[in-house]
């Protein structure tokens, strides 16, 4: 087996990862997968600091080449299994601002949902 180069182990590293990402993500695993993100931005930025100067093969060219093109559809695929759950949470986060928006400005009766309930209206009338 040939010996890898520091930046093509990195990009090794980094594959891994991104495969271990994207099955967190598809079993919804949320906070588990933000763990490996976590050891993945590390690397990211080991691979950053590598000097990349050095000429290297062809065949390292191509190594490199196709471990890139595995790491980026792993993002992507992340990506898009996050598309809905980021959506839901944004979702969720506008209403509990708009809600925070209606009862600084209205009270309680924003709280109660509006005065056109029963319940808030004695509420109100108290």
């Amino acid at each position: 087996m040939p010996v890898l180069s520091p930046v093509l182990r990195c990009y090794q590293e980094l594959e891994l990862l991104g495969a271990q990402m994207l099955e967190l993500a598809r079993a919804g695993n949320w906070s588990a997968m933000t763990e490996v993100e976590r050891a993945y931005s590390m690397q990211v930025e080991q691979l950053r600091r590598m000097d990349h100067s050095e000429s290297i093969t062809d065949h390292e060219r191509r190594a490199r080449y196709l471990r890139l093109e595995r790491i980026l559809s792993y993002d992507a695929a992340i990506r898009d299994l996050l598309t809905p759950e980021l959506s839901w949470l944004s979702a969720l986060l506008g209403n509990a601002r708009r809600q925070q928006e209606l009862h600084r400005a209205y009270g309680g009766v924003a709280a109660c949902g509006g005065a056109t309930r029963p319940a808030c209206q004695e509420l109100l009338e108290r």
